[in-house]
């Protein structure tokens, strides 16, 4: 039996998050009655598919992925049984109605294009609020005792006085 993976990640709100969500979405088509299942579907859909994204693509090169990166997955409470065989991960494959599969991708592409929108939003108003703060921090009465700025006028008369002319005032 297989058991759920209880969501403590810490990531929450993000695309790992999401993508967990999504592979444990897909529901099982296996035999349970049978006893010899070791690997949740889960375990078995996320290394197929962060090894294909990273262009892992033959099975025998997602299993390299899945054993180079297995203290990751298990950090992130997955490959408990270590990584899958080559042929449970053929099986799996092959057990997947297209169409369902499918739709499922549809539904969490349009979650992560939410998400991403949020974070660059979210991203953006702390960029603003940074700026303003910045501004705010440069025109602050503490800047004029720091470094005291001339005005205009005596600047005009030390150039000129510098160059030997004098420059009748305006007022």
């Amino acid at each position: 039996q297989t058991s759920k993976l209880q969501n403590k990640s810490k990531f929450r709100g993000s695309i790992l998050e999401e993508l967990m969500k999504f592979a444990l979405s897909v529901p099982d088509f296996r035999r349970p009655d049978k006893g010899n299942i070791r690997h949740r579907l889960a375990d078995i859909i996320m290394p197929m598919i962060l090894g294909r994204a990273s262009g892992h693509v033959a099975r025998s090169e997602i299993i390299e992925f899945g054993r180079h990166n297995l203290n990751r997955f298990r950090k992130m409470g997955m490959l408990r049984n270590g990584v899958p065989s080559e042929a449970t991960l053929c099986r799996a494959e092959q057990g997947i109605e297209d169409q369902a599969m499918a739709g499922r991708m549809r539904e969490f592409m349009s979650d992560i294009t939410e998400i991403s929108i949020k974070q660059l939003y979210g991203m953006a108003a702390y960029a603003a609020v940074l700026l303003c703060l910045l501004f705010l921090l440069y025109d602050s009465p503490v800047r004029r005792h720091l470094k005291l700025m001339p005005a205009w006028r005596s600047v005009r008369d030390e150039i000129a006085s510098t160059f030997g002319r004098h420059v009748r005032s305006i007022h």
